[in-house]
């Protein structure tokens, strides 16, 4: 087996309601760990879920996941990502239920800014 190496996907949802857009990364912990709560790294790709909402552009939400696997690991590992962003509900240890709309995800390059954190995920 070889070393991990960083990779960086975007995804553009569509939030529900006063839905949490957390929970987004949430969904895709446990499409890659099980459960947002685990102990210790994460067990298929350690990985890191971050978003942004730009207030003029109403519901949408652009979701940034940087994850490391190695290659024998990111076909199962990219699935399971795309699974958790298209599961389109979650229900957060608050109780509260968010739901959103995937309306479409690409592979991206890990971006220069990015570089430490990148390789910080692929040394876990």
């Amino acid at each position: 087996m070889h070393g991990r190496i960083a990779h960086a996907h975007n995804a553009t949802v569509r939030v529900d309601g006063q839905g949490d857009p957390a929970a987004i990364g949430g969904a895709i912990t446990v499409a890659l760990c099980g459960h947002w709560e685990h102990d210790g790294p994460c067990p298929i790709a350690p990985h890191h879920t971050s978003w942004h909402h730009d207030p003029n552009a109403g519901a949408i939400v652009h979701v940034r996941v940087l994850y490391a696997v190695t290659d024998e690991e990111r076909d199962d590992a990219l699935q399971r990502l795309r699974e958790g962003l298209g599961l389109g509900t979650l229900t957060g240890p608050d109780g509260r239920t968010t739901r959103w709309h995937l309306l479409d995800d690409s592979p991206s390059k890990v971006a220069e800014h990015e570089a430490e954190h990148a390789a910080r995920l692929a040394a876990t």
